[in-house]
């Protein structure tokens, strides 16, 4: 079962994501948040976010995973939430850091 604790707000966020963290450091690698993005791909990022319907999802699934009610296919369904979450902000990290870097340079 997935160990996922779930915090809402103004914005979803994930304290705790999928056991084994090696995904996330293998995301990072293949998406290089550290390097540049052209300034049109990182505003067109930026405008990227799951839909209320998939939130409203997310939490549903977050709050029978925190209960130990999750069915293996909603087991399945939040980590690929978790999944997307995690690739999404990756993105996020690696646009904000491109526009920074170019209002920096401007």
């Amino acid at each position: 079962m997935v160990g996922a604790f779930l915090l809402f707000g103004g914005r979803f966020g994930i304290i705790e994501a999928m056991p084994g963290f090696f995904q996330l450091d293998i995301l990072k690698r293949l998406l290089k948040p550290e390097a540049g993005m052209p300034l049109d791909t990182a505003k067109y990022i930026l405008d990227v976010h799951l839909e209320e319907k998939d939130h409203d999802r997310m939490q549903e699934l977050g709050v029978k995973a925190n209960r130990g009610t999750l069915t293996p296919e909603e087991d399945r369904e939040l980590q690929y939430y978790l999944l997307i979450c995690d690739v999404l902000s990756i993105l996020h990290a690696k646009a904000r850091l491109s526009l920074k870097t170019h209002n920096t340079a401007a």
